[in-house]
């Protein structure tokens, strides 16, 4: 797989929050379980350091499976595997506050669970850009700030 497009959506963005999603390529897990393969690595560098360039970035982490078991153990199987990517990512220096995990399962297919290929494609990763922590602090209402008369 390539990373090109990541990069360049990675880095076109302005910290807003698009919303959109951007699939992370060349993440392995071992198989039915959540642990990141090494192979993984190489790939979440690059997100690291797209974090540690914009400490006002926060991103969703997302989890997808396939339609390979029920649909609850797949559920919790891509949390799982969302919350093993966030995992790396805070034991790589990243907030853990900057960070929010879902799991799909196999609810947002990208390709046909019919054969391998496009059961491949559904087991992923992705992520999406979240309202940078400058724009919820202004949107939260001020803890210190509030009048105790």
């Amino acid at each position: 797989g390539t990373r090109a497009g990541n990069g360049g959506a990675a880095q076109a963005t302005d910290g807003t929050g698009s919303g959109e999603a951007i699939e992370l390529h060349n993440i392995f897990f071992e198989f039915n379980k959540a642990v990141l393969s090494t192979e993984s690595h190489t790939e979440l560098r690059y997100v690291i350091e797209m974090l540690k360039r914009s400490p006002e970035l926060r991103i969703e982490l997302d989890g997808h499976t396939d339609s390979v078991g029920g649909a609850s153990y797949n559920e919790r199987l891509s949390l799982a595997r969302a919350n093993a990517v966030k995992g790396y990512l805070v034991a790589n220096g990243i907030k853990a506050n900057r960070l929010t995990t879902k799991g799909f399962g196999a609810t947002q297919p990208k390709g046909s669970n019919a054969t391998e290929e496009g059961r491949q494609r559904n087991r992923r990763t992705e992520f999406r850009f979240l309202p940078s922590l400058k724009d919820k602090a202004k949107a939260a209402p001020s803890k210190n700030g509030a009048a105790s008369k």
